[in-house]
């Protein structure tokens, strides 16, 4: 099946793009960077430049049996200025938009979509269980979250749409934990607020893993959360991590100097509680290969990691 990846150089579509369970398919990365092209073809795959307004420029691989997966949208880490949170939003609503009228739009309908989300459409919810049934929350993320979502509308009963609301994914070289990475390293690590706040986390490989398995799974549909069975507290979480890197976790910063240096960034990303649940992976087979947060550490900073 030809898989059209859109996001497909960023943290997470890198790593998709390398699993092997995805070698049985012709992958195609859709860019707005002429320059990527060279760099996928070295690694034989295909690369097409698309600015998210041409449709003719995607219609071609729109043909047989496919499928999308939509990881792209404005990176939502730096400060959080107005004009920043504006691309964030825009550009998950503009690119779902686009692709709706893509495929609505095309003669030959795709198999499957999936569309990123993320853990953020629940906004904060303390110490309650968070499943896919759960409502919406409040906030800025919850409501991106939100609109991304309601803004893919395929006019089909023969495509798959699947939303996936991801967790914190815990990858080397990127994400949060690159983010903790220097300030463990220098000694000044430590968890953010009280540390009581609960962190839905999922290590990467098992996030491309479990796209992939929705990929392939001919029933699966709707809204998946993508995360460990196991949230764990923030609090433990930066421990664990001091512990593989040798270093004490005591710098804790308050929640009110948080927020006043970082606003609404530190209250969605830094003090928010999830404490997020994969029910429905569970429930149609998906196995986790990390369950364990000091497991999933080790790995990302061995040698192999």
């Amino acid at each position: 099946m030809r898989v059209i990846v859109l996001g497909g150089s960023g943290f997470i579509g890198n790593s998709l793009l390398k699993l092997p369970e995805m070698q049985k398919h012709e992958a195609i990365v859709v860019t707005r960077n002429p320059q990527h092209i060279k760099k996928y073809a070295d690694r034989g795959i295909e690369a097409v430049v698309w600015d998210y307004a041409t449709n003719s420029l995607l219609k071609p691989y729109l043909q047989g049996h496919y499928a999308i997966i939509n990881l792209a949208g404005e990176n939502i880490g730096g400060l959080w200025t107005g004009a920043h949170k504006k691309r964030i939003m825009q550009s998950r609503r503009k690119i779902a938009l686009k692709l709706s009228e893509l495929v609505n739009s095309s003669v030959v309908k795709p198999e499957v979509i999936i569309q990123a989300s993320a853990s953020g459409y629940y906004g904060s919810q303390g110490e309650k269980e968070i499943d896919e049934q759960h409502k919406k929350g409040k906030g800025f993320l919850s409501d991106v979250a939100a609109i991304t979502e309601e803004s893919l509308q395929i006019k089909s009963d023969k495509t798959r749409v699947i939303y996936i609301r991801t967790g914190i994914v815990l990858g080397k070289g990127g994400g949060f934990v690159k983010r903790l990475f220097i300030p463990f390293k220098l000694y000044l690590g430590g968890h953010f607020g009280r540390g009581k706040q609960w962190l839905p986390w999922i290590h990467r490989y098992d996030e491309v893993k479990a796209i992939s398995f929705l990929l392939d799974k001919p029933g699966s549909h709707g809204v998946y959360n993508l995360c460990s069975p196991n949230p764990v507290r923030m609090r433990h979480f930066c421990k664990i991590f001091g512990k593989i890197l040798y270093r004490p976790s005591w710098l804790h910063i308050p929640a009110f100097l948080l927020k006043l240096v970082l606003g609404d960034f530190a209250r969605e990303l830094l003090l928010t509680s999830v404490k997020m649940k994969p029910e429905r992976l569970l429930k149609e087979g998906f196995h986790f290969e990390f369950t364990d947060p000091e497991v999933a550490l080790k790995d990302l900073f061995s040698e192999n990691g």
